[in-house]
């Protein structure tokens, strides 16, 4: 598949108490769940997120890529 890598509406919120950690995991038949120190970075290195807690798609039909938007329902995503 062909993506250009860009950073889509920021969804990362910042919340000091999740710690330092990076914890990632998966939400049954949904998105990416992060908690802890993050930053994203698009393709060209252009743009940056910060944050500390955030779902990532994982369906590939969110219009807000990387960030979910709740549209793997509608495409009846289902996880291995």
């Amino acid at each position: 598949f062909k993506d250009p890598g860009e950073l889509g509406e920021g969804r990362l919120v910042d919340a000091e108490s999740e710690g330092d950690d990076l914890e990632i995991s998966f939400a049954a038949n949904g998105p990416i769940l992060i908690r802890g120190n993050l930053r994203l970075v698009d393709a060209a290195e252009e743009q940056d997120m910060e944050g500390s807690k955030g779902a990532l798609c994982r369906c590939g039909a969110s219009q807000t890529k990387p960030y979910c938007d709740g549209s793997h329902t509608a495409v009846g995503f289902e996880a291995d």
